[in-house]
């Protein structure tokens, strides 16, 4: 049986560029990977710096101002999608740096709502 396994596996190896090889457990996979899966975009992790809009929507209400300090989890605007009123919370404590939007602007997901500095320790 594992002689056979052997056989089929380099039969796949020398007869078709089309599968990839892999391992998981200890086990060895072939399968083809389509060119839309190797053309996807690479996952970046977001900046926590700034702050972008979860969902499409409109600004219903702006709770903060430029140079204020904020905390993580304060609420810094309302954002209506689909009737729904949605609140936009602080990742980070920090201070607002500067606010992309005003009241009653549409945004697209992952529109970059504020953007937040650190705070400076004061000793």
């Amino acid at each position: 049986m594992k002689n056979q396994e052997n056989n089929i596996s380099q039969d796949i190896k020398e007869n078709s560029q089309q599968f990839e090889e892999f391992m998981i457990n200890d086990v060895t996979y072939f399968t083809i990977i389509p060119s839309k899966y190797k053309k996807r975009k690479s996952y970046t992790k977001k900046d926590l710096h700034l702050v972008y809009s979860f969902i499409p929507g409109i600004i219903k209400g702006i709770r903060v101002k430029e140079k204020e300090e904020i905390h993580k989890g304060d609420i810094l605007c309302d954002l209506e999608a689909m009737k729904m009123n949605n609140k936009v919370l602080a990742p980070i404590d920090g201070k607002i740096k500067k606010i992309n939007v005003k009241e009653g602007d549409k945004v697209a997901k992952d529109y970059v709502l504020f953007e937040i500095s650190n705070i400076k320790n004061k000793k």
